[in-house]
């Protein structure tokens, strides 16, 4: 790429600059609506130390561009925050939306009083490279910065590129795992909620029955066959009108206690299920 003679012209309200924001909403870097309180991201911090050392520059960052300032979502060599964009570098990126080196600020820059890159620290060399969405759009930067003039070779180019391409596979990444995260909360939440109902269910029906039982003078019981158990429950007990203190009924007082008619029926049951 050839060096660019930027302009300092703010962007014009365009359809493709409200899509361009629109994007950079979607993927939610800025946190707050007081962007300074950007979190740091340890993965960000690792790319802008490894593109200041690549490129041998003692400043390297990932910034992002709203409608007003370029804010600075990491940092390698400084500690910047934001800066009004039309005076930020990065949004010359943003309009070219292709690769930008500045080889000395104060000779290609117009207006070089108003330009802020690092003032207190005099920086001179800029370049440059848009971080573009998965639509293509360019969202903001990775740059990096020196106090002296000079230039970036070839294969220090095309590994700015291929770094500004990790940061946006990274935070794509990043916004996927969010979005698994609230769905899995959700679920969590739905899960919980239809066990309530139905536990809420289940109780209810038991408290039918009861009713029922109670109104109809039924009672059930149960034999654990592999035990030969006898589950005599209290209800029965109560139907039968035996003392509390009455002992576990044999099997034969459990089929006398059937309905006559039905009787021969019980016993044929168990007969055949126990001889299974």
């Amino acid at each position: 790429m050839i060096e660019v003679e930027p302009t300092m012209n703010s962007d014009a309200t365009t359809a493709w600059e409200q899509s361009r924001l629109d994007e950079l909403r979607k993927y939610a870097i800025l946190d707050t609506k007081d962007t300074k309180d950007t979190k740091a991201d340890p993965a960000l911090d690792r790319i802008t130390q490894l593109a200041a050392t690549i490129c041998q520059t003692p400043i390297a960052a990932i910034t992002f561009i709203d409608e007003q300032h370029e804010w600075y979502k990491s940092v390698y060599g400084a500690h910047y925050m934001a800066q009004d964009r039309a005076l930020a570098p990065g949004n010359l990126v943003v309009k070219d939306r292709s690769f930008v080196m500045i080889s000395h600020l104060s000779q290609r820059l117009r207006y070089t009083d108003k330009v802020q890159i690092d003032p207190a620290n005099s920086c001179v060399f800029y370049a440059a490279v848009p971080l573009l969405s998965e639509n293509g759009l360019p969202l903001g930067t990775l740059a990096v910065h020196d106090f002296v003039t000079r230039q970036l070779t070839q294969p220090q180019q095309n590994a700015l590129v291929t770094l500004a391409e990790q940061v946006m596979t990274h935070i794509e990444l990043d916004q996927q795992r969010q979005a698994h995260q609230r769905l899995t909360k959700d679920l969590a939440h739905l899960n919980l909620a239809l066990f309530k109902q139905a536990e809420e269910r289940h109780q209810h029906a038991q408290s039918l029955i009861a009713i029922a039982s109670d109104t109809a003078r039924i009672a059930g019981w149960a034999i654990r066959l592999p035990e030969q158990e006898l589950i005599w429950p209290e209800e029965a007990a109560q139907l039968h009108e035996m003392p509390k203190a009455y002992h576990q009924p044999t099997l034969e007082e459990v089929f006398a206690y059937s309905v006559p008619e039905y009787r021969h029926i019980v016993r044929s049951a168990y007969q055949r299920w126990h001889t299974v």
